[in-house]
């Protein structure tokens, strides 16, 4: 049994891990003393299952942020775990889910209801059960560690937005600053425990880790791990509790221990070097990892407080856009080295060939005569 991806519970020690195999979700509690399974009989994947990529074929599971519960999206709907057992959920299916900081709202992704599907989401209030329509997003929805925001992707073939959202009642209200990367295929982001910091796993054609501080959205680390046909993990890193720290588990049975402020880092072997499959770090702040078939533990201090200063700071300059007017025209994007608006890209019409992907084919894109009386001009 191999588990390829772990998702603690942000505030009680509780883990799940997702199988490679199939989709079967084990809980296990704060000491890994395993505590159920469920879908352990389900059928392994074939490779029909979402393709053959990884990433979209494991559950997109989420912890409640203050209780002991756990949704699990299946084809037939979203189970509930609590210590009390299993039950089903109302609702319809999902691929995706996520609560809001304070635990009051379901996000889920694609829509039951909407039409398509991926452009719109589901907004729960699980109080009173009202519902609303929210906008689309994919690949897990991860709140902030200190509240008041979620992040989460819109993903595209030619380029991936890191996008920030307010939730409030059954309304999820886009912020006007995004994250822009090369291509699609990433992971959800990462945040660090102080809420300072957050990573991003991708992509469809590189193992590439990029980390930006938060708020400025600075972008302090940008590297390739290996090619595809290497066997990195996709969920292979987690924050440590101190201060910009960062691990990486590696396929030779190491962890890599980076601090983002020196660039300095330093490796650190594990017993028997089995490949390191998924690593987390739980609310202890202690880091879990899988590696081959077994579960370890390495103590930390505990995780800091995340500061919710930043998160007002962030808010102060990221109003939430328009929802009755065209998105694209009212972002402004960073890669993390520099910021574009709407209109600069409009104007764009030169990039070289040191330009990411997605900047090269705006500028082309423009340089294209939107008629032939302007071909002819």
């Amino acid at each position: 049994m191999e588990i390829e991806r772990l998702v603690c519970h942000p505030r009680l020690p509780y883990v799940a891990g997702l199988q490679s195999d199939r989709p079967a979700v084990h809980i296990w509690d704060g000491e890994l003393d395993d505590l159920t399974v469920l879908g352990g009989d389900a059928q392994p994947y074939s490779v029909d299952d979402f393709g053959h990529d990884r990433r979209l074929r494991t559950p997109g599971v989420a912890w409640h942020p203050d209780e002991p519960l756990l949704l699990v999206p299946t084809p037939g709907g979203v189970l509930r775990w609590t210590p009390t057992g299993i039950a089903r959920e109302p609702g319809g299916a999902h691929r995706w889910l996520g609560f809001t900081p304070d635990g009051r709202t379901l996000l889920a992704s694609p829509s039951a209801r909407g039409k398509p599907e991926w452009d719109q989401s589901d907004v729960l209030d699980r109080p009173t059960g009202a519902t609303g329509i929210g906008p689309g997003w994919d690949t897990g929805v991860v709140p902030h560690p200190a509240g008041g925001i979620v992040a989460t992707l819109r993903s595209d073939q030619g380029a991936t937005l890191v996008v920030f959202a307010h939730p409030a009642g059954t309304s999820l209200r886009l912020l006007s600053r995004a994250v822009i990367v090369n291509v699609d295929g990433y992971t959800a982001p990462v945040f660090s425990p102080d809420g300072r910091y957050f990573a991003l796993r991708g992509n469809n054609y590189v193992h590439s880790l990029d980390v930006y501080a938060f708020p400025s959205l600075r972008r302090v680390l940008h590297t390739t791990l290996g090619d595809l046909d290497e066997p990195w993990s996709w969920h292979n890193i987690a924050f440590g509790t101190e201060p910009g720290r960062l691990f990486i588990g590696t396929p030779t049975g190491t962890l890599i221990e980076y601090d983002l402020a020196s660039g300095e880092a330093a490796e650190l072997p594990l017993p028997s070097a089995p490949p390191v499959t998924a690593l987390a770090t739980m609310s202890d702040g202690s880091l879990v990892l899988a590696a081959g078939e077994t579960l370890r533990m390495l103590q930390q201090p505990p995780s800091p407080a995340a500061d919710p200063a930043v998160v007002r700071e962030f808010l102060a300059g990221a109003p939430p856009v328009a929802e009755d007017e065209d998105l694209d025209d009212q972002l402004v994007l960073t890669d993390g080295e520099q910021e574009w608006g709407a209109d600069d890209l409009d104007a764009l019409t030169e990039a070289s060939d040191q330009d990411p992907a997605w900047l090269q084919r705006r500028a082309g894109i423009n340089q294209v005569p939107e008629s032939g009386a302007d071909a002819a001009d």
